[in-house]
């Protein structure tokens, strides 16, 4: 038997701690570097022993499949509630060969709500009073006074107990409404930040569980946190109101210790826990945090308080139902910046470059008399000559952290319960010398494994992935948000966008999985999905009657397909089987049932086509069309344009994607009857189209080139249609100077359609230039992440009031991966994989590489005159193949050997590759 470097994981963590489900996935994957082989069959063997393992009894789980799959759901006996156990797995390879994975383990959490003995506990002296901003005829809330907005207090909670004897075992289990930081006396528990997170807390409230046993010795400890208003009461929502999912702070606190003597002993969350106010005057996740170092009771959290400044908490009734344990994904600090620059504006004002947009928070060390005022301001540009300037001006999104000092050298200050979107920030009140070590951002971001990496000879194209990078990591706090300062918020179309360049990047199986169980939790009775998720009672004021937008809702589908191409797991796609049905019948229904003011009374052939045509309500369409919503002179924006020009149009692209990926599911589920339906449905959709929006000519009665791609992406056209429609994209790019000019929903198509219709060049192009509007455009303008709108900043150097933080338009890493690096996938989780690198895309050399749930790919090749040098990973368990169709296959030398021709196709290279490492040499035909 040999051994191999494995990676096992259950329920996609590394060794959890506290999962709550008695049946997890278990997964493995041999992430030796193209270690040759395939696996023929696989043995698990589980006990709540380590050493049972080597022994082979008492076995809660042994199980073995003649199988190639490299994940199994827990099957074995019963689990119990708080248990560790240990597992590994065993593999036969198709040459004979036996190889073993070290011993890897996990631990139950809650097993079932009746594990709960702490009481849910009310910190709140009263209710804070709901407020709702006023607002324009747009919703947007109307300007406010910074000192006029009211916040609520962030809350001390504090608990002594005594640990009797030595501690072999020690747990916390926590959540809260509102965001909470742990503290066992006075010193700061673990490392998660705003915990427990942002979600539809009715639905799904994680808990956090920390392992303290280290930290518990015989005699008092005092237990306890901060609360502050975080997601559940802050002023979240798209108009600044505030109590979004409550306005009442609790705890839910459950310390369990194991003694040495076998004994054990609870601490849970009840009525004699205190409550106290102290230097946070308020903590807001928008607006930014309020700190009196003067007012400071951090003796509170010790052992011994003597004051009688607290009141005790309230028991309260509150469900346990939705509380989810969280094993993994937990914001953490994940990179600490100096300042690249730094300039003085005035006598007390200093502005710091921190260098890149990030999503995270400003720590602070000054030496400032008592009383003085520091005021920490954020934002993502600068002005003119090193000037402070903010690109976001939304009331209630002002980003500001006030800090009062108490007079004591070498105070330090970083905020703790929000975090925001910025490169520069300008402080004020600082009168001494500044040292710019004393100031550092920290970047937040949710923990989730890195799984590729991107390189090649154009430094500005690297850039560019360093942005998509970037404005990734800034939007992937809790869920998936579309900017990190001015909304935050789950916007459902900038989801499906960019979500199969979000798996190359990261591991994000766990994380959008969480966040799709909130999308099929807010689904409306009538099958409508939100276009924001969680979707709060702030967004429905301000978009009150749009229950959904097409290509905004479509996510409850696109994004499960995706996730099954990246993880290959079909109970993806069983689990919200359900929630894409009930969409689609909902927007056949609306189709067959509705149509526009002027249409009503249509009868005839017409009428039938109409049926499948879905031309009512409001709809986002192509947002953010650069010729329609954008001024590049004055960099104004008129975001409904796009919306108004395309709403008609757009809705019917979408209807007709839906049918054809839920075909595709329903043959994945074996639902084949389904998969009919939809094949049906789809046709009778093509037909309407093209009744109803193709001319006699074949053109589409559209002019804008996104309605062309989507037109082409949808397979709506076809035959004279179809050349068409390729052929006037084609045009209105060469006559838009071969910029593009396409919005949301149409540009993670547009290279793709260029590609397959031949205009592989046209592509190349359009991903080089640096014209406005474009992707290296933003980069020839300094940009460290993806621009909300393709004018972020105008060639004049004029600031446009939008996010440079959105990923979206980051939905190019998608195809320069697949053309660039050539890795594509050709089964579900990159079972089997293609090798297709574009060597005639103007780079002299690329690399790169993804860890898939089979293990590593990469693919790196270098042009040197003539000939090409190619190195390729196919990991253990997979098969790929390499087609470089313009290459001699004469000139190929694989790992140091000349290569028959005998049968093969000398026009060029296609090989079959099984499991390993290659080094190739070989010759293009053409140059």
């Amino acid at each position: 038997m040999q051994n191999a470097l494995f990676s096992l994981k259950c329920e996609g963590q590394d060794s959890p701690v506290g999962i709550d489900t008695g049946t997890p996935i278990l997964a493995w994957k041999v992430i030796q570097k193209g270690y040759p082989g395939r696996q023929k069959n696989f043995r698990i063997l589980l006990s709540d022993q380590k050493e049972n393992l080597s022994s082979l009894k008492n076995m809660l789980w042994d199980y073995k499949a003649d199988v190639e799959e490299n994940h199994v759901i827990y099957h074995g006996q019963e689990l119990s509630s708080r248990s560790v156990y240990y597992w590994k797995v065993i593999l036969t390879t198709d040459s004979g060969k036996t190889i073993e994975s070290h011993t890897a383990s996990f631990e139950t959490g809650f097993l079932s709500p009746d594990c709960w003995e702490a009481q849910w506990i009310n910190l709140s002296k009263e209710p804070l009073p709901m407020h709702q901003p006023e607002v324009n005829a747009e919703g947007e809330p109307l300007p406010v006074k910074f000192e006029e907005i009211t916040f609520g207090p962030v809350h001390q909670v504090r608990k002594e107990f005594s640990v009797k004897k030595p501690v072999t075992h020690a747990r916390l289990y926590m959540t809260a409404h509102g965001v909470y930081l742990p503290l066992l006396d006075g010193e700061r528990i673990g490392q998660y930040e705003l915990t427990p997170g942002h979600t539809m807390y009715r639905n799904q409230l994680f808990y956090q569980i920390y392992d303290i046993t280290g930290s518990l010795t015989p005699g008092s400890h005092t237990i306890g946190a901060y609360i502050a208003d975080g997601w559940y009461r802050g002023r979240m929502g798209f108009d600044g109101s505030n109590c979004q999912q409550g306005n009442e702070l609790a705890l839910l606190l459950q310390l369990e210790l194991e003694y040495e003597d076998g004994t054990s002993d609870k601490v849970c969350s009840d009525d004699s826990f205190q409550v106290t106010e102290g230097a946070y005057i308020y903590a807001d996740m928008m607006t930014g945090e309020k700190y009196d170092a003067r007012l400071e009771k951090k003796d509170f959290f010790l052992n011994g308080y003597k004051n009688s400044d607290f009141r005790y908490a309230k028991v309260m009734e509150e469900t346990y139902d939705n509380l989810r344990a969280q094993t993994g994904n937990h914001i953490l600090v994940s990179e600490v910046l100096l300042p690249k620059n730094w300039y003085r504006l005035s006598e007390e004002e200093v502005m710091f470059d921190f260098g890149t947009c990030i999503a995270g928070r400003v720590r602070i060390q000054v030496s400032e008399e008592a009383g003085q005022e520091i005021r920490i301001e954020h934002s993502e540009v600068e002005g003119p000559g090193h000037s402070f300037t903010k690109n976001i001006i939304t009331p209630y999104r002002e980003q500001i952290e006030t800090y009062i000092c108490k007079g004591e050298p070498y105070e330090i200050y970083e905020p703790m319960f929000n975090y925001h979107g910025f490169r520069y920030v300008k402080i004020s009140g600082l009168t001494g010398e500044i040292n710019p070590d004393n100031f550092s951002a920290y970047v937040l971001g949710t923990e989730m494994e890195r799984t590729s990496a991107f390189s090649c000879s154009d430094e500005r194209v690297n850039q560019l992935q360093r942005n998509i990078l970037r404005s990734q990591l800034s939007n992937m706090i809790s869920i998936p948000t579309d900017c990190p300062q001015r909304e935050k918020a789950g916007w459902t179309g900038d989801v499906q966008i960019y979500a199969a360049t979000a798996c190359f990047n990261q591991d994000a199986k766990n994380f959008f999985l969480h966040w799709l169980e909130d999308v099929r939790y807010c689904q409306s009775e009538d099958g409508q999905i939100p276009i924001i998720v969680p979707f709060l009672p702030g967004h429905a004021r301000a978009f009150e009657g749009i229950g959904s937008s097409a290509g905004w809702s479509e996510v409850i589908i696109i994004l499960p397909w995706v996730l099954y191409q990246y993880y290959g797991d079909p109970k993806i796609l069983a689990d919200f089987y359900d929630s894409m049905e009930k969409w689609v019948e909902y927007v056949r229904y609306t189709s067959s049932t509705e149509n526009p003011e002027g249409l009503q009374n249509v009868t005839g052939e017409r009428a039938e086509h109409l049926k499948y045509i879905w031309n009512t309500g409001f709809h986002f369409g192509d947002w953010l069309t650069p010729s329609v919503s954008m001024n590049p002179e004055t960099g104004d924006v008129d975001l409904m344009q796009s919306a108004i020009m395309t709403m008609d149009i757009v809705p019917t692209f979408f209807y007709a994607y839906s049918c054809i990926l839920m075909e595709q599911i329903s043959h994945v589920l074996n639902k084949e009857e389904r998969a009919g339906y939809y094949a049906k449905l789809y046709q009778k959709i093509k037909d309407a189209f093209q009744y109803e929006y193709i001319n006699d000519d074949g053109t589409i009665k559209s002019n804008l080139q996104g309605i062309q791609v989507l037109a082409l992406h949808t397979g709506l056209v076809e035959g004279k249609a179809k050349e068409k429609t390729i052929q006037k994209l084609v045009e209105l790019i060469h006559e838009n100077h071969d910029s593009l000019d396409t919005g949301f929903l149409s540009t993670p198509y547009l290279m793709d359609v260029l590609t397959e219709a031949g205009y592989k060049d046209l592509a190349w192009k359009l991903l080089y230039n640096e014209q406005f509007p474009s992707w290296l455009y933003e980069v020839k303008m300094g940009a460290t992440s993806i621009w909300e709108s393709w004018q972020g900043i105008l060639p004049n150097g004029q600031i446009s009031h939008v996010s440079m933080a959105h990923y979206a338009f980051g939905c190019i890493g998608d195809w320069m991966y697949r053309n660039i690096l050539g890795i594509r996938s050709l089964a579900p989780g990159y079972k089997r994989i293609l090798f297709s690198p574009d060597l005639h895309c103007g780079l002299t050399h690329a690399e790169g590489s993804y860890d898939s749930i089979h293990g590593f790919i990469s693919c790196a090749w270098e042009i040197r005159k003539k000939d090409i040098f190619m190195t390729l990973t196919v990991p253990f368990n997979t098969e790929a193949q390499l087609s470089i169709p313009d290459a001699s296959m004469e000139s190929l030398t694989l790992n140091g050997k000349a290569v028959s021709c005998k049968d093969t196709n000398s026009q060029g290279i296609f090989l079959d590759l099984p499991a390993g490492n290659y080094q190739l040499t070989f010759q293009r035909e053409t140059e």
